[in-house]
C-alpha cells in the first residue's frame, strides 16, 4: 500500500503502473485499432462490390458472397 503523499515508482512520469512507457502502450492499442478498422472497411468494400456485381470476387457460384461462403460452407 502506498503511504499518504507517496507515489508509485514511474507512475505520473510518462509511465504506467507496470513501468511501461505510456506512448508504447497507446501506440500498440492504436495500431490494433487502426488494423481492425482497415480490416472491417476492406471486408465491407468486398461485400459491397459483390452485392452490386451479383457474383463473388472469389469466382464461386453466382448469388453467393465470399464472406457467406466462408461462414457457411457447403456440406
Amino acid at each position: 500500500m502506498t503511504p499518504p503523499g507517496g507515489h508509485l515508482a514511474g507512475v505520473g512520469q510518462g509511465r504506467t503502473a507496470h513501468g511501461r512507457p505510456r506512448n508504447r502502450v497507446l501506440g500498440v492499442v492504436g495500431a490494433l485499432g487502426v488494423t481492425l478498422l482497415v480490416f472491417v472497411l476492406a471486408l465491407s468494400l468486398v461485400t459491397g462490390i459483390e452485392a452490386v456485381a451479383g457474383r463473388p470476387l472469389s469466382g464461386g457460384d453466382v448469388g453467393h458472397t465470399t464472406l457467406g461462403d466462408l461462414l457457411h460452407p457447403a456440406p
